[in-house]
């Protein structure tokens, strides 16, 4: 008898609605040099360059006056656009494959 009502017990708490979305925390954002991050200078941003090249292929498709996600704080495509054309021509790190 001890055991069947342990698994009722258990049983019932399954059933326990849970909330799955969490409350959105809101968004604090601030300035900060290069430096102040950590582990910043150890990595070879150069890595980064060929999926940012891959990401701008789709970026200057975009509408420039058309907001670049749901956040306020990403901006317009536009500004998104300008750092996509100020990138170099070729891949940096492909000389290096």
């Amino acid at each position: 008898m001890r055991y069947l009502s342990v698994f009722l017990v258990l049983l019932l708490s399954s059933c326990a609605a849970i909330d799955k979305k969490p409350a959105d925390a809101p968004l604090f954002l601030q300035a900060a040099a290069f430096s102040d991050l950590p582990g910043w200078s150890d990595d070879d941003v150069q890595n980064s360059l060929p999926a940012l090249h891959k990401s701008c292929a789709r970026i200057v498709k975009r509408a420039p006056d058309a907001a670049f996600s749901r956040h306020d704080y990403t901006g317009k495509s536009a500004l998104w656009q300008k750092i996509c054309t100020a990138l170099p021509a070729t891949e940096i790190g492909a000389e290096q494959a």
